[in-house]
């Protein structure tokens, strides 16, 4: 049996190893993989026995292309994938001395999805993934039935993608109060359907009691940036949590909590604004900002915050603002974020532009970047400043800004473009981007085709596409490869996989290309072919590609 661990508990996987050590195959402490009983091929209920037929063992490194029965590490979370002969359950164990109202939150993911694209129709499979508990260990198992999850019918057959994930939150019953042990396990039933099995994952696990309602940080609620027509209100909080809020003119009467919940004022009308705030991280202050508002004039906004336990604050906190008289010079970016993609590391990306608007400007706009990224009024001359002229910017006109990315490492890369004005607030466009070495790929890393630049497109036979492996028989070299399966297709496969930008202009040699591929039964082989045109994003079919002896 696991070894019972002390409350409160949070576990995230974040730090649980997912290679070839001994830790990344062990359970963590309070965990255990069980079967649960046999399993049988149509739809199915819980299994709720007190006896477990066997403990089980934990696989790491694979993904949803994996279809061996068993508990899996999937690399920042725990999952299990039953068969057509055993039933697995998840177990974890605690004590609960001294604990009331104990509430388990954790996150149900989907991993393996077999589900069939149509016209294909030979895996329907729908599993429900339960929480169950006992107290001791040698009872029965009660289901919790508030927690059923199920899969839904989007085909994964490759990665670790959270599809489908849903945090669920429960109250244990009373009789699991003040007890020196306690059981928890997660089990699956075969709800409907045929074929093949799903893979359900469990992450961001937090069980404990929480009868206290979230604090704000020193000096939080608060309003900032405070202009003609706009203003900033934000919220910090010591835990997870969300903060109601409404905006209502200055003077108006103090709302309850069940009007400020549902937007209304004191009257229970509709307040001028409202909405939440969804605080997820504690170590952040979340933003609204309220605008559309009135030159000189007086608002109030008044909140109240709850945790995911249902604990809300007692009394409402109040904010006063009153608007600048005169008009604030605004600029508008067209866009928030950039994401620069992939690009060989001292070679400049693709460039990316946006356009940008103000109004109310007695003064030039610049704009900044940061390390790394620079932008340009013309898309030939680019620095980290470029200025915009009152002039430019006059009439509603929406000049064109453009952005590239030079990364001199290998490694993700994050910036920002600040646009400044005298009198007005600093609009940011956040900037992302990735230096690679496009010239050396092992394929070792299951997500290959999402973090390294190389691709996929899926053009034809929707079932199967380009995705990584870690299958013996497939790897030449190192952990991992790419594979291509069109077997279960019911139309002709065409799939292109992809690599970076290659960039050969300074090689003062022949440019060499060496891969290692194999090829299992009957049907077309492989093709090498190489574009000077294609774009890296769009279908591949409408760039010009030359077919090589490969």
């Amino acid at each position: 049996m696991p070894a019972k661990q002390t409350l409160p508990y949070k576990q995230k996987f974040d730090t649980w190893p997912n290679d070839a050590t001994p830790e990344a195959t062990s359970f963590l402490p309070g965990f255990q993989g069980w079967v649960a009983g046999a399993n049988v091929s149509g739809p199915t209920q819980y299994i709720t026995d007190a006896t477990l037929t066997a403990n089980a063992t934990i696989i790491a490194g694979k993904d949803a292309a994996n279809t061996a029965g068993s508990f899996y590490n999937y690399g920042g979370k725990i999952g299990f994938l039953n068969t057509g002969t055993f039933n697995f359950a998840l177990g974890f164990a605690f004590s609960s001395i001294g604990q009331t109202d104990i509430k388990v939150q954790y996150d149900a993911i989907t991993i393996r999805n077999p589900y069939d694209v149509p016209p294909k129709t030979t895996n329907t499979r729908i599993n429900e993934m339960i929480l169950q508990y006992r107290i001791g260990d040698n009872t029965p198992f009660i289901n919790l039935l508030d927690t059923a999850y199920k899969n839904n019918t989007d085909n994964q057959l490759s990665g670790v993608a959270d599809q489908n994930l849903k945090t669920i939150t429960v109250v244990l019953p009373a009789e699991c109060e003040n007890k020196d042990l306690v059981q928890i396990r997660w089990i699956s039933k075969q709800e409907s359907g045929g074929g093949s099995r799903p893979s359900f994952a469990i992450d961001n696990i937090v069980i404990g009691s929480d009868v206290t309602a979230p604090i704000a940080a020193s000096g939080y609620p608060k309003a900032e940036n405070i202009y003609g027509e706009s203003f900033d209100f934000s919220n910090k909080l010591n835990e997870v949590a969300k903060t109601y809020y409404v905006l209502v003119p200055s003077g108006s009467a103090q709302p309850t909590v069940v009007q400020l919940k549902a937007g209304q004022n004191a009257t229970g009308t509709a307040a001028l604004q409202s909405g939440l705030l969804d605080i997820t991280n504690p170590a952040e202050a979340v933003v609204k900002n309220f605008a559309g508002l009135s030159l000189g004039t007086s608002y109030s906004v008044f909140s109240v915050s709850e945790d995911p336990y249902g604990n809300i604050q007692s009394a409402i906190n109040k904010v006063d603002v009153t608007t600048a008289s005169v008009p604030t010079p605004l600029v508008s970016p067209s866009v928030a974020s950039l994401d620069l993609g992939f690009s060989q590391s001292n070679f400049a990306s693709d460039v990316l532009s946006y356009k940008i608007q103000a109004v109310n400007l007695t003064n030039d706009v610049v704009l900044t970047s940061t390390a790394n990224f620079s932008i340009s009024k013309d898309n030939t001359n680019f620095s980290s400043s470029v200025t915009y002229t009152v002039a430019d910017l006059a009439s509603n006109a929406t000049p064109t800004v453009y952005v590239k990315f030079t990364p001199n490492a290998l490694t993700g890369f994050s910036g920002q473009i600040a646009h400044a004005t005298t009198g007005g607030p600093t609009r940011i466009v956040t900037l992302s981007g990735v230096g690679i070495n496009a010239y050396q790929q092992g394929f070792n890393d299951l997500n290959v085709l999402t973090n390294s630049g190389w691709t996929q497109f899926d053009l034809a036979g929707p079932v199967n596409k380009w995705a990584a492996t870690t299958v013996t028989r497939n790897v030449n070299s190192g952990t991992g490869a790419v594979l291509i399966n069109g077997y279960s297709d019911t139309v002709a496969s065409k799939d292109w996989l992809v690599s970076p930008k290659l960039h050969l202009e300074n090689f003062d040699k022949f440019a060499l290309l060496s891969f290692y591929s194999r090829k299992f039964y009957a049907g077309a082989n492989l093709k090498l072919m190489v574009s000077t045109d294609y774009d890296g994003k769009s279908n591949p079919e409408g760039a010009t590609w030359v077919e090589l002896n490969g």
